[in-house]
């Protein structure tokens, strides 16, 4: 989550920062939200070493799932910079897509598990104590099926159950389109 938050803030405002450089260098202009992920990128790597290191101290183990590691770090990386696109080029035009951004990700920290797991919801669901527009809703949240996916493969240690990766699939085939025409 914090690879995508990370990511998505500094992409918005890349481009508003870096005004004098778009101004008077010639280059291809999507440079600048995509060098926005240079720091996450690293941040995200060292993470994820301390995160199997700690898991392999405390026992646990890594199986054959972690092979889908890089599947599910592509899909992840598409609608980032999807988004980031998007959210880059309405903050030249509307200077509130930053502050909007800012409250969208606060909102999506806690609509996707991150700190709960996805049984937990549907379980909540099954049980009838969460109405279905409610998880269906929760479900369109594309990171909702992501992070379950990683949580399967590097803590379980098994392939993520391929319903999982699904919708990020599909929402990551429109969304990074999509930025590259609204940025262009």
């Amino acid at each position: 989550w914090q690879f995508s938050a990370h990511t998505l803030t500094a992409a918005t405002n890349s481009l508003i920062d870096n005004q004098n450089l778009v101004k008077k260098v010639n280059f291809t202009r999507e440079v600048v939200p995509l060098a926005a992920f240079g720091y996450p990128c690293v941040a995200l790597a060292i993470g994820f070493v301390i995160l199997i290191v700690v898991h392999l101290a405390l026992g646990g183990h890594l199986g054959p799932g972690l092979l889908w590691l890089p599947v599910i770090l592509g899909l992840q990386f598409a609608i980032t910079l999807g988004a980031a696109l998007i959210a880059a080029a309405g903050n030249v035009r509307f200077r509130d897509v930053g502050y909007l951004v800012s409250v969208a990700l606060v909102l999506g920290f806690y609509a996707s598990p991150v700190f709960y797991d996805l049984d937990w919801v549907l379980a909540a669901a099954g049980a009838g104590h969460l109405p279905a527009r409610l998880l269906t809703l929760y479900l369109c949240n594309p990171m909702t099926e992501l992070l379950e996916a990683y949580r399967q493969t590097i803590l379980e240690g098994r392939s993520p159950d391929l319903w999982l990766l699904a919708w990020p699939s599909i929402f990551a085939a429109v969304t990074l389109p999509t930025g590259a025409i609204v940025f262009r």
